[in-house]
């Protein structure tokens, strides 16, 4: 973990400068690559173990790495109302038709299974999500408030997101009567659609 850290994550910074230059949403893409390629899925398997060696690690992340900073930064994008009054906050890039299914009919379910989930979370760690989402505290400034070493925060922040992904996940299948493949599909919009989500429900206060 530390040669990882050390030999690719301090390069974020520089590697994502282009699409944002702040402190706050490169620490955001590296803690999205620790969360993706360092923490077991469903199955138990890391998805750093299906590199296949063939070229340099550091190629590879650097790749994933520009992707990650790209649709994230998508993601943060204002979403324009819409006259129905639905938010649109369908990410811009190729269409994919069973997600764009997904997202229309499961779209309430979805964000009663978030909200949910966020409400239950306890009120330190909705404070936490707050100071990122909406206040744009990096994980430098979180540790100075709470005293805590920056790498304490990232762990914890990492278990507040996994608490809030499940919970919603939980929620999501005790709602919906669908087949495993399509629910996994729903899980991918409720991954795309979480930094979204977040920061629409904390900035209106819900998680206050």
């Amino acid at each position: 973990l530390a040669a990882f850290e050390s030999g690719f994550l301090s390069r974020v910074p520089r590697l994502v400068a282009r699409v944002d230059a702040s402190a706050a949403f490169a620490d955001e893409v590296a803690q999205e690559i620790r969360e993706t390629f360092l923490l077991p899925d469903r199955e138990g398997r890391a998805r750093i173990a299906s590199y296949s060696g063939r070229g340099p690690l550091a190629n590879y992340l650097r790749v994933i790495a520009l992707r990650i900073a790209l649709r994230l930064r998508r993601e943060r994008q204002t979403p324009s109302p819409r006259a129905d009054g639905a938010r649109e906050t369908d990410l811009a890039g190729p269409a994919d038709p069973e997600l764009d299914y997904l997202k229309l009919r499961y779209r309430g379910v979805y964000e009663q299974a978030f909200r949910a989930a966020l409400a239950a979370l306890p009120a330190r760690d909705r404070l936490l999500l707050r100071l990122q989402y909406v206040d744009a505290l990096d994980i430098t400034a979180i540790g100075a408030l709470y005293r805590m070493h920056r790498s304490t925060v990232v762990r914890w922040r990492a278990s507040v997101r996994r608490e809030l992904f499940e919970g919603t996940r939980r929620r999501l299948r005790e709602s919906v009567a669908v087949t495993d493949s399509e629910f996994d599909s729903l899980l991918r919009v409720v991954r795309s659609q979480m930094y979204v989500s977040l920061s629409q429900a904390l900035a209106g206060g819900e998680a206050s």
